[in-house]
């Protein structure tokens, strides 16, 4: 009787002991699952410039962006507290931008990450004090595109916001410090330097430098303009005239020039090539402005692009840009370079009209990385070449980044007829995002359609400034799928998962996901 009540409350101690040290194990399970939770959702933040364009003006602002890798697969992005800031010190505070269901999309390089988001977001009120009113949350949904590429701690991001129905404007922001274009390349901000005004970044004989500097400095080759080019919101552009010089008793017309980097006068011959502008990353001078005599560049342009207006007399007005590894360089050239990426050179002759020219970069087959860009504008091809009247006019320089894919293929084949200037295809198969791969310069994103029998591929320049978008149809329908669940193909063997771009993931993936099992079969479901 005693041994028998003992071992009952032996046996209750024992489940008395288990029980405690199950809810002991719970609550731990409870802890971890907390805390990863709470890691999982954890916000990096990304401290850079943010430059805001109104209907194509703005201004440069310093802001954070935070990505939020949320526990459940998909990704946030916030820039809180976001304004517009006018030319007259005015400050217009729009709000909160947060954009949930941000997308994993195809990056150009490996080791890179991209994201995309296109769609309809209602901008939430900021928390900043002291303002009582913010604009946003007043404007409903606005359409939201987002373009982003994170490179290690480097993250880049293009956000289009299209308020044309509630305010008649487009805002573009452009965050991150990568150097894709030239500084002040509308030409409107100039500085003194020595007898005449400069622009800020780029340069002419008044900042040169060389045994013969002091012989060009006193004449004036390069004037502020307020002649525009057609359809401009600016207010200045850049003339360059040739003057003609007496060196040793010898008369010679010194050619009407200015370069991003420093022009060097060193020889009293005009053809001589002691007489360039140059490019060095090392060089520690700085011009008038305090800016380097050079031009960083991050990106591998297509194209450079300007507006000139030319009257040249004999000859042409010429355009150059060369981007190298960031290493010494000078142009006309002295030797063979070979830390040169690409060139993009032209004639330029408009006949006193104003014209838009595009001159393509051509690579030049050396294995550098771009570093550093030259860009020289002249009134003539020739050196020493000029006469009583000649000059070029240059407006609105940019670089061009072309938005087009290079390849898009299904099941590993390129899709038949692909050029990349057509934007439709019908392919004779099952709509299936994870069949679909794309190169693309830059971000390229992968979408199946509302209604499972297209998918739309949207792909962007390297700068993300631009997009391109390719609808290829399907005769098949995702959807038809779906049923076979019912007949057993969730039973069958799963030889893959993916998201809707395209992009493997784990059976744990929350989201739109695209489902291969071992029969071939596809299947498409939200978790």
């Amino acid at each position: 009787m005693i041994h028998g009540i003992y071992r009952d409350a032996i046996t209750r101690l024992k489940d008395i002991r288990i029980k405690l040290k199950r809810r002991r194990m719970k609550r731990i399970f409870t802890l971890i699952a907390a805390v990863m939770t709470a890691l999982a959702s954890m916000a990096t933040d990304y401290t850079d410039k943010l430059q805001v364009l109104v209907n194509g003006s703005g201004a440069t602002q310093e802001a954070t962006i935070s990505l939020i890798e949320e526990g459940d697969g998909t990704t946030t992005l916030m820039l809180n507290n976001f304004c517009l800031y006018a030319g007259n010190g005015a400050v217009m505070p729009v709000g909160n931008i947060v954009l949930k269901n941000v997308s994993d999309a195809i990056a150009p390089t490996a080791g890179e990450k991209a994201y995309a988001f296109n769609g309809k977001i209602t901008i939430e009120p900021g928390t900043m004090e002291g303002v009582e009113m913010w604009l946003g949350p007043m404007l409903g949904e606005v359409p939201v595109e987002l373009r982003a590429s994170l490179k290690g701690s480097n993250l880049y991001a293009v956000i289009d916001i299209n308020m044309m129905e509630s305010l008649g404007q487009t805002i573009n922001v452009v965050f991150g410090s990568r150097n894709y274009q030239i500084p002040n390349s509308g030409f409107e901000d100039f500085h003194t330097a020595g007898k005449a005004d400069e622009p800020n970044h780029w340069h002419s004989f008044q900042s040169a430098t060389g045994s013969l500097a002091n012989m060009v400095t006193g004449n004036i080759h390069l004037t502020k303009s307020t002649e525009v080019r057609p359809g401009t919101s600016g207010e200045t552009s850049v003339k360059l005239v040739p003057i003609e010089m007496k060196i040793v008793f010898v008369k010679i017309w010194a050619n009407g020039t200015m370069t991003t980097g420093r022009m060097i006068a060193g020889a009293a011959t005009a053809k001589d090539p002691k007489n360039h502008a140059e490019t060095d990353i090392s060089n520690t001078d700085k011009d008038a402005n305090g800016d380097p005599f050079y031009t960083l560049m991050d990106g591998r342009p297509d194209a450079v692009k300007v507006w000139a207006k030319t009257k040249v007399k004999s000859g042409n007005a010429t355009i150059s840009a060369v981007i190298t590894d960031g290493t010494y360089y000078q142009d006309p050239e002295d030797k063979t370079y070979n830390n040169v990426f690409s060139k993009a050179q032209s004639a330029i002759n408009t006949g006193e009209q104003w014209q838009e020219i595009v001159v393509p970069f051509k690579e030049q087959g050396n294995n550098v990385e771009p570093k550093a860009i030259l860009v020289t504008i002249s009134t003539n091809g020739t050196p020493g070449t000029g006469a009583s009247g000649d000059y070029i006019i240059v407006d609105d320089l940019s670089l061009v980044y072309n938005p087009e894919a290079q390849s898009i293929k299904f099941n590993g084949k390129e899709i038949d007829g692909f050029s990349p200037t057509t934007y439709e295809y019908t392919i004779d198969d099952t709509a299936d995002p994870s069949k679909i791969s794309v190169e693309a310069k830059g971000v390229a994103s992968v979408t199946l359609g509302d209604d499972n029998k297209t998918v739309t591929v949207i792909t962007s320049g390297e700068d993300l400034s631009s997009t391109a978008t390719y609808t290829i149809h399907f005769t098949k329908s995702a959807t038809t799928l779906i049923e076979n669940i019912d007949k057993g193909v969730a039973e069958k063997k799963v030889t893959g998962r993916y998201n809707a771009a395209g992009q493997t993931v784990g059976s744990k993936q929350r989201g739109i996901i695209i489902t291969r099992y071992s029969d071939g079969s596809v299947v498409k479901s939200v978790k």
